[in-house]
């Protein structure tokens, strides 16, 4: 490390970090806190929100080892962890744009997201960050419930909700399903699942479902606990279905390089589907918990009036609080809500479910018990589940069976 004597002025510092990759502000924000200030006064002296500041703190890190002349902030014993997908683990959600703690976005993380341009994709369509500052009225889930008949919406929000878990899932339960909302045109399929994936991190942006090998490999390896969206479904999409199959219990893929080498891939995204159609592939359609939305014409005006009031709301904002919940639970909260999730021991024992329907049950049970849970610590809608709850959702997710 230089001394003080021979350490740059605050200008020459800017210049010289701007040489080793920072932006400006980057650079302005870096040499501020190297004056000891905190988080508020470089905000405030540089004209800029606390948010903002902590995301170019974030940011400048993750260009640690190619700049280094970062030497008096960083040091050399902050050396994090680089992930290339969004990772909800340890205590951090890790975020293409910042790392998130249960106490808010942390400055010195021990995992950061590490950009590349196998998760390119990803990275442009991720929105949660560090420079926004949320405030908004939360979503109300008894709306978003009440935005199609019939219950059709249980099991999506469900899914929603147990889809940052899908890791934990797949290892209790052995897969993960992914959803398949599909319904003609009108039907409200793309714009109720715009809404949802903004209400968990994403500007609500689909990936197309027929998209090339590679950019599957890459969305389908790019997150581990955020809901990915794959729009545009048709029964003809064979590339989608190998990859919804390897998925399922989170298998790999290995793709060349340029230079010779083989890198292999974990197809770890929980994956939503929608479309026209339902999924085509048997073995997808098994794997999949799946609903049918239904077209405007036979849906009242009470549907459109609730779902006018979620896409009112701060999506925004409930995926920074959901997060934020999801961080402060333990592994033994995970394990009790798991085992609250299974089927009934007489179903389990008579083998009335095949293991694909046990773990839709499962995945359906877990992401409400989960989302009653959430509702009752950010107070959004007082959404409660009970038997009935969970047997009309899985009725509505294609499973049904009798009890002792």
């Amino acid at each position: 490390m230089q001394s003080d004597k021979s350490r740059p002025t605050g200008p020459e510092r800017i210049d010289k970090y701007e040489e080793h990759g920072l932006s400006g502000k980057q650079a302005r924000v870096v040499v501020e806190k190297e004056r000891g200030r905190t988080d508020e006064e470089v905000a405030d002296a540089l004209g800029m929100k606390v948010g903002t500041v902590k995301s170019h703190l974030a940011r400048a890190r993750a260009k640690y080892r190619d700049a280094q002349a970062l030497v008096s902030l960083f040091e050399e014993k902050y050396d994090p962890e680089e992930v290339s997908r969004i990772l909800l683990s340890g205590g951090e959600f890790v975020t293409p744009h910042g790392t998130l703690t249960a106490s808010g976005w942390d400055t010195m993380p021990s995992t950061v997201f590490a950009e590349s341009d196998a998760n390119r994709d990803v990275v442009d369509r991720w929105a949660l960050a560090p420079e926004d500052e949320p405030t908004g009225p939360l979503p109300d889930l008894t709306d978003l419930l009440d935005a199609q008949v019939d219950d059709r919406m249980l099991p999506v929000l469900a899914w929603f909700y147990a889809a940052p878990f899908a890791s934990v899932i797949r290892k209790l339960g052995g897969g993960f399903p992914a959803l398949n909302v599909y319904g003609g045109p009108e039907s409200g399929k793309t714009e109720t699942l715009a809404a949802l994936t903004q209400m968990f991190g994403w500007d609500g942006t689909p990936f197309p479902a027929s998209n090339t090998t590679a950019r599957l490999t890459f969305a389908f390896s790019s997150s581990e606990s955020a809901p990915v969206w794959f729009d545009n479904y048709s029964g003809e999409c064979e590339r989608l279905h190998k990859y919804l199959r390897l998925g399922y219990r989170g298998g790999t893929e290995a793709r060349g390089n340029a230079d010779g080498t083989v890198t292999e891939y974990q197809l770890l995204a929980p994956v939503v589907v929608s479309g026209q159609s339902a999924l085509t592939d048997r073995a997808c359609e098994t794997r999949a918990i799946s609903t049918e939305f239904v077209p405007a014409s036979t849906r009242d005006e009470d549907c459109a009036d609730a779902f006018a009031s979620v896409r009112d709301a701060d999506l925004q904002r409930h995926a920074l609080t959901f997060y934020q919940y999801a961080l402060t639970l333990s592994a033994s909260e995970l394990l009790d809500v798991w085992e609250h999730s299974r089927p009934p021991r007489d179903v389990r024992e008579q083998g009335a479910l095949t293991p694909e329907e046990a773990t839709i049950v499962e995945t359906v049970n877990f992401g409400l018990n989960i989302a009653e849970r959430f509702s009752e610590r950010a107070d959004t809608g007082g959404f409660e589940v009970d038997e009935a709850t969970k047997r009309q959702a899985r009725t509505a997710a294609g499973v049904t069976f009798e009890s002792s």
